[in-house]
């Protein structure tokens, strides 16, 4: 399986609501109906309350510019602003491009 793999870490008090909010909203069901999306999935770790871990498969680079670029932003800006978005690992952006200790395989 070859593509890009991203793990985003929510915490925060509004977590949970705000997974709940893209499931029920239907924006979930719109990214994963993008071009080149793979998986969006949302889990809630059993060992830590107010945390949500997003997965995101994406086939290619492209594909992955593509989504962010839309409307997903003022999304984003909404989710920064409940939300402490936290990536799992302290990547700089050329080194995730280059897939170095990233996702990408």
């Amino acid at each position: 399986m070859e593509g890009i793999l991203l793990h985003v870490l929510y915490r925060g008090e509004k977590a949970n609501d705000f997974a709940s909010e893209m499931e029920r909203s239907g924006l979930r069901a719109a990214v994963l109906a993008e071009e080149g999306c793979m998986q969006y999935d949302y889990y809630r770790p059993l060992a830590e309350e107010n945390c949500v871990l997003l997965v995101e498969h994406w086939r290619d680079r492209a594909a992955l510019d593509k989504h962010s670029a839309g409307r997903w932003q003022s999304s984003r800006r909404s989710r920064q602003a409940t939300t402490s978005q936290r990536p799992l690992s302290a990547l700089n952006e050329e080194e995730r491009i280059r897939g170095k200790k990233s996702g990408i395989y």
